[in-house]
């Protein structure tokens, strides 16, 4: 991603848009070793959970990428899953960014290139 590209502000809006809705695609189903261990986030994460007014995150910024990122981050820390590929090389890099202010950093920036677009183009 390119946060100060042409294009980086319709990639945020597509990318809000997918956390916010139900995805319709027809999905290639490849079935990994360690999938079982991913189902309980995964009903979360497809089920909307986070979007719910009731979900809290620690910071006001209202999107529904940062409330799915932030629900998918919680659900990782300490997750060990089945020893698979997803959790040696994906979930380690998940927990590490959760577990520091890189993820604050990351949605902040996403927020104020947000809202920098939206004002650039009323």
């Amino acid at each position: 991603m390119n946060p100060d590209g042409e294009r980086s502000f319709t990639v945020l809006q597509v990318y809000n848009s997918l956390m916010s809705e139900k995805y319709t695609e027809d999905l290639i189903d490849i079935e990994f070793k360690d999938s079982e261990s991913f189902e309980e986030i995964d009903l979360l994460i497809s089920n909307f959970a986070s979007l719910n007014k009731s979900f809290k995150i620690p910071n006001k910024i209202n999107l529904a990428l940062v409330k799915q990122n932030y629900a998918m981050m919680k659900q990782l820390s300490g997750f060990e899953g089945a020893g698979g590929f997803w959790d040696k090389y994906y979930v380690p890099l998940h927990q590490y960014i959760s577990e520091t202010t890189i993820s604050i950093l990351i949605h902040t920036r996403c927020v104020i290139l947000l809202r920098i677009r939206s004002t650039r183009k009323s």
